[in-house]
């Protein structure tokens, strides 16, 4: 499932999307919050995409989704290395 599953339920509350997909479909926890993290960050909801992708990348170091949008996330909001 990628990010656009996820965001096709953000009527929902983007954060309640990545704890129904953890739980009904079975997504990983990590993968779940990257969805709903790249999600956010496409809506323009930088904050809770950076909350979000942080928790992803902490359970998931690897996660590409996460990696990728934190980075988008951290350019946009002028947190550069």
């Amino acid at each position: 499932m990628g990010a656009a599953f996820a965001c096709s339920r953000a009527s929902s509350g983007v954060r309640s999307c990545a704890a129904w997909l953890s739980w009904r479909i079975g997504i990983a926890p990590g993968a779940a919050r990257a969805n709903a993290g790249a999600c956010a960050e496409k809506a323009g909801q930088l904050g809770r995409a950076g909350r979000d992708l942080r928790l992803a990348i902490a359970a998931d170091p690897g996660n590409a989704v996460a990696l990728g949008a934190m980075a988008r996330v951290a350019f946009r909001t002028g947190q550069y290395m």
